[in-house]
């Protein structure tokens, strides 16, 4: 099972057997942040949610990827099935449509992001 990346500001939260603080970056005004007690330690928690990232990566992207081959179904079924006035008119098939443009479009930005250099 994953751990949980979600929570609060500040949330300590459980990863692997070790705790870690989920918004390092808030710090009390004038302190400065303690270098790690195990460096071994944090080279291997860094691995480990550099794994966790990509394998979310990797979900994320299939699963959009079969979102879009999905919805791409049913919107030819609909196309085919219905004359123009109808589709311009459909709330479903507007908002599907919609929604099929927004996944692209993640999809796309994912895809710029990971083969920017």
């Amino acid at each position: 099972m994953l751990p949980d990346f979600t929570g609060e500001s500040g949330r300590v939260v459980q990863l692997a057997e070790h705790t870690v603080v989920s918004n390092p970056a808030v710090m009390v005004p004038g302190s400065s942040p303690s270098p790690p007690a195990n460096h071994q330690q944090d080279n291997r928690m860094k691995k480990l949610s550099e794994k966790y990232a990509e394998n979310a990566l990797k979900v994320l992207h299939d699963t959009l990827q079969r979102n879009i081959t999905d919805i791409s179904a049913v919107l030819d079924m609909y196309e085919m099935t219905h004359d123009d006035y109808e589709l311009c008119y459909s709330k479903p098939y507007n908002a599907l449509s919609a929604g099929w443009f927004a996944i692209q479009e993640a999809v796309n930005k994912m895809n710029n992001q990971l083969n920017k250099k």
